[in-house]
């Protein structure tokens, strides 16, 4: 668990309907414990004052998303990365075609 003073700067709309949150912590001289927990699903629970144990979901933190869903949004990422010209259902398809094509030059050919 994460437990760390912050302040809550604000937040950001995000493409896909989701949120960017951001807080700003009080100076840390050791920031090991916050690498350890990038890129991990969780519970941010935000507080004016203490947390109590009651306060904390029991049941495990999940992305929620389904893995197609989670690939088209980091396809979507790519898009406008590289400039979000033209269509991007254009994009997501020929780039799904690319995978499609990759995953069956895999396979062994039928006999």
């Amino acid at each position: 668990m994460l437990k760390v003073p912050t302040t809550f700067d604000g937040y950001s709309s995000r493409a896909d309907g989701s949120l960017g949150l951001r807080f700003t912590t009080q100076e840390m001289s050791d920031t090991s414990d916050i690498h350890r927990h990038v890129r991990q699903s969780g519970w941010l629970l935000f507080s004016e004052n203490d947390i109590q144990s009651g306060d904390v979901p029991k049941e495990q933190a999940t992305d929620n998303k389904t893995p197609s869903k989670r690939l088209r949004d980091v396809l979507f990422v790519l898009f406008a990365q590289e400039g979000g010209k033209g269509d991007f259902e254009l994009f997501y398809r020929e780039r799904m075609e690319k995978l499609i094509e990759f995953v069956k030059g895999k396979l062994e050919p039928e006999v």
